[in-house]
């Protein structure tokens, strides 16, 4: 089946008021194998926001006009039926409000799917490093256990006042002993 866009006449001498541009239904493999190519490349070459967001724009353009378009109403010089290759939508498909339209319209139809394998691929890669961080140990209620108190280190044992030994002797001081 195909999707039919209405866009001015791009006909040589515009000989009527519109053509119809033909639109797969669904994305070709081919065009989904040009467009992961193009990603790959896209995602590995540093660039900014903006620079990243008009070249992402500009790859799912160019895949939605060559492998999108399956047929046109767009005739001649001679008024014979124009064959809708890539070179000859490349001409009567420059950038202009005819090839927004189709651009428009096949961005509707192929975006979900163009970009599936990319949005997959990142939540596995999200799974995957979540899964290596190391994990703290939960209760069967889902809360993390309390925590343990640190043990006491070797070391010194605190002075602490002890008893008096003898009333006379410390002279009313209490004696300072370690604590065992």
């Amino acid at each position: 089946m195909t999707v039919p866009v209405e866009v001015p006449c791009i006909c040589e001498g515009t000989p009527h008021a519109t053509d119809t541009v033909f639109l797969h239904e669904k994305a070709p493999a081919a065009m989904g194998i040009a467009f992961q190519a193009g990603m790959r490349d896209w995602l590995v070459s540093p660039t900014n926001l903006a620079t990243a967001q008009m070249e992402a724009e500009a790859l799912i353009a160019g895949v939605i006009l060559r492998f999108g378009v399956v047929e046109w109403t767009v005739v001649d010089k001679d008024g014979e039926p124009l064959h809708a290759s890539p070179v000859n939508i490349a001409d009567r498909l420059p950038a202009g409000e005819a090839a927004q339209r189709v651009i428009s319209r096949g961005d509707e139809l192929y975006s979900t799917e163009l970009m599936r394998p990319f949005v997959e691929q990142q939540r596995r890669a999200m799974a995957s490093r979540a899964s290596r961080r190391p994990k703290k140990p939960s209760s069967p209620n889902g809360q993390t256990e309390a925590s343990t108190s640190v043990s006491p280190s070797p070391g010194p044992t605190p002075l602490r006042p002890s008893k008096r030994s003898s009333p006379t002797s410390s002279a009313g001081k209490p004696s300072v002993v370690r604590a065992s």
